[in-house]
């Protein structure tokens, strides 16, 4: 975006086109304020905005959400007379929704033709995110003909407000409807099924993906592998990674804590060196999912070793849950000394779990003393 930037610049009459390239680029690498001020500048040099710019720019408003800049934008929208473009309009209706400002959001989509299914499907998403369910399940259920996005809007707002049943049997009923789930939709209930347990469920799901060809990328082998881990059937996860030819972090991600979470250590750790040996850029879970394993195998010299190169290799600051792992690794076996003084070196501030852990340990181990001063050390967390 750099260079991009810089061939705008030496331009000596740069046109709307060129800016909403502008625009898009930062907006697909994430830097909403960037998109904004391109967005700012090209009206201060007196180039005139589009269709196309106006609604660049509104996204970039709502992923930032910046409410006060969008509703600037929207007041040049009434200037220009494109409060009637279907585009412009949706962009609008996400802004103010993303912003909770559902007042204006409904303004704005009141002026649309009833019935558009895109429209209801934003409002529907808008309010589940803000946590609305009864809102947006009126909205829904007025939508008389529903489409496969519809349907996977609400249900992945129910799987997120914590409404696990209700999600499931929302995708039964848009079942019975005859409407085909997308992949979005799939990984929605599969993640309904991990978190209810649900596996006889999730292997329905399974066959559905076989039998109507639904392609197993990442995204979708990711849910499958995570619902089969967390519903016990590790066999079954791991055939489904075997079986995936596109893998990416997530999916290896994803193996590695179903491993580590049933005590497989050697298993996780010989998928986070696969990581390291096809140069996949490792995260903050692949850390915690490989030193978990550590912990549970009480491999202590491979867990400081992993531990220093998140750093020193991979330029990942630890955070307190990779600190909690070592602390709960040398709780494990019994190294109650190591761990406190671990915890006294720590960069940041140990919380409440970290001193939890160093106590459980000492309770465990029968080390009263440290116990006390673990306790003493703690007092000032919640």
């Amino acid at each position: 975006m750099d260079y991009a930037s810089k061939i705008v610049e030496q331009i000596e009459n740069p046109n709307v086109f060129l800016y909403t390239a502008l625009m898009e680029g930062h907006i697909l690498s994430g830097s909403y304020v960037d998109a904004i001020q391109s967005y700012n500048q090209m009206i201060n040099e007196s180039i005139g905005a589009d269709t196309y710019a106006i609604a660049s720019v509104l996204k970039a408003c709502g992923s930032q959400l910046a409410l006060k800049e969008g509703q600037q934008i929207h007041s040049q929208v009434l200037k220009l007379q494109l409060g009637s473009n279907r585009s412009i309009q949706i962009k609008l209706i996400e802004l103010y929704g993303k912003c909770g400002e559902f007042e204006d959001a409904r303004r704005v989509s009141d002026k649309m033709p009833e019935g558009d299914v895109a429209t209801s499907t934003i409002m529907i998403s808008s309010y589940l995110d803000h946590g609305f369910i009864e809102e947006a399940s009126a909205i829904f259920d007025r939508v008389q003909f529903k489409d496969t996005v519809c349907w996977t809007a609400m249900i992945n707002g129910l799987v997120h407000s914590g409404e696990m049943n209700k999600a499931l049997d929302l995708f039964r009923k848009m079942q019975r409807e005859n409407v085909r789930p997308n992949e979005v939709t799939i990984v929605c209930v599969l993640s309904a099924c991990s978190q209810l347990g649900a596996l006889e469920l999730g292997k329905w799901v399974h066959s559905y993906v076989d039998k109507y060809k639904i392609k197993l990328n990442h995204f979708v082998g990711s849910a499958l592998i995570g619902m089969y881990s967390k519903c016990g059937s590790l066999d079954e996860a791991k055939q489904v990674f075997s079986k995936m030819e596109d893998r990416d972090v997530v999916t290896y991600n994803s193996m590695l804590v179903g491993f580590a979470s049933h005590g497989k250590s050697s298993e996780a750790i010989e998928v986070f060196r696969e990581m390291v040996k096809n140069g996949l850029k490792l995260n903050q879970r692949t850390f915690v999912g490989v030193l978990n394993a550590c912990s549970h195998g009480g491999l202590v010299d491979l867990g400081f070793q992993i531990f220093r190169s998140m750093k020193k290799d991979h330029g990942i600051e630890p955070r307190i849950e990779h600190y909690g792992c070592m602390v709960d690794l040398l709780g494990r076996l019994g190294w109650l000394e190591e761990a406190y003084n671990f915890i006294k070196t720590m960069e940041i501030e140990p919380d409440y779990i970290i001193w939890g852990s160093l106590l459980s340990a000492c309770k465990i181990h029968g080390n009263l003393k440290l116990g006390e001063e673990g306790t003493s050390a703690s007092s000032s967390y919640p």
